[in-house]
């Protein structure tokens, strides 16, 4: 399990992008990551970013978190099989209970793993996770229908 649990998806705002509301598994309280649209800087909703780090630049710890461990090309490398594997189950015809389950497992650390090569720069792997989380999804919907 990644430091940060997903809490929700959030749309893009006139200011932000990527927008995500995380909980912290330290404190357990949720902020929003997300990435500023005038010059592409990774932003936090805690205090310590709002109070300091947006002032004197940098990160908070939050974001640094994320950035650590999706920073690391083996964890990167680690996600993206998972997601290709259960793309692969569940055309196989997984049953549906277990395809939920294996997806609620990996979904979180995909849909941060997106975020973080987004805010990074790397489209070409944060559109081709992007897309591989989409199909999932409308696989599962329609299993799940």
């Amino acid at each position: 399990m990644s430091y940060h649990q997903l809490v929700e998806t959030l749309t893009d705002s006139k200011v932000y992008r990527n927008r995500k509301k995380v909980k912290s598994s330290n404190s357990g309280d949720i902020h929003t990551i997300s990435i500023r649209k005038s010059d592409n800087r990774w932003c936090c909703s805690c205090k310590g970013w709002i109070f300091t780090y947006q002032k004197k630049g940098g990160d908070c710890g939050h974001i640094a978190e994320i950035k650590r461990v999706y920073g690391d090309r083996s964890k990167v490398d680690q996600i993206l099989a998972k997601v290709a594997q259960f793309t692969e189950t569940l055309n196989g015809g997984m049953p549906t209970l277990a395809a939920l389950k294996l997806w609620l497992g990996i979904r979180d650390e995909a849909e941060m793993l997106h975020l973080y090569l987004e805010n990074e720069g790397k489209a070409t792997e944060a559109v081709s996770l992007a897309s591989a989380i989409s199909s999932i999804k409308t696989k599962l919907s329609m299993v799940l229908a």
